[in-house]
């Protein structure tokens, strides 16, 4: 599977560590209605999150209440 993303130049990825990671936060204004990312890539349990190896682990992402998606899985 290839997976692809995109993020708005609008946005930039911010480092916290205090709340355990990373978040996106907006650079510049953004429009009602304006793409501002779109991820894709294989929905994970929690289960299968917690075994992947850490630097993987460091980029998934929870999009539903119990589903992950894996941002750099490649299969």
């Amino acid at each position: 599977m290839t997976t692809s993303s995109y993020l708005t130049p609008k946005c930039a990825v911010a480092e916290y560590p205090d709340k355990g990671g990373k978040g996106v936060v907006a650079r510049e204004d953004i429009e009602q209605g304006e793409v501002i990312a779109v991820w894709s890539g294989r929905l994970l349990t929690i289960d299968e999150v917690r075994q992947l190896p850490e630097d993987l682990r460091a980029h998934t992402a929870q999009v539903e209440a119990v589903s992950y998606t894996h941002l750099r899985a490649h299969e």
